[in-house]
């Protein structure tokens, strides 16, 4: 860094465009469907990702989070996660409708942006995404802290 010409690692940066074509995705998908096709159950919530399918000799995840939790975790996994999904939207979208309050629009925003970068990438053991979907449920109506926006209500 202190060797480096900041005009020059400029000028590299913008003169050299990286390459966004990345082909695993074309090869994973229909793999990991097939493999669901074919144990439609699932292979365990304890297989290991990277024993699956492999990419040009190297084990990989299937790279969209709803594809890996229907292939490890099968037909009865994925409408258990599409029904956390749907009760933390529901409970934010509850809660926005009634106060408007800065802190669901911000679990909003999150999980949306949780959920896009989903479908692109292994997300079932990012922790985050589990913190923020509990988070949301938790937020809705029915817990002590979206009923009573009081901070005096101790005293």
């Amino acid at each position: 860094i202190y060797r480096s010409n900041p005009p020059d690692v400029l000028k590299n940066a913008v003169l050299q465009v990286p390459d966004f074509a990345e082909a695993s995705r074309a090869h994973l998908w229909p793999a990991y469907f097939s493999l669901f096709l074919r144990k439609p159950l699932g292979l365990g919530v304890e297989y290991f990702p990277s024993l699956a399918i492999k990419f040009m000799g190297e084990p990989k995840g299937p790279h969209n989070t709803p594809l890996e939790i229907l292939a490890y975790g099968g037909t009865l996994a994925l409408p258990g996660f599409f029904s956390f999904l749907w009760l933390a939207f529901k409970n934010i979208f509850n809660e926005l409708k009634r106060d408007g309050y800065a802190i669901p629009l911000y679990l909003l925003a999150s999980l949306i942006g949780l959920i896009v970068a989903s479908f692109f990438d292994n997300m079932s053991t990012f922790r985050l995404m589990w913190i923020l979907i509990g988070l949301a449920i938790f937020y809705g109506e029915g817990n002590p802290i979206s009923r009573n926006r009081s901070l005096n209500r101790f005293s």
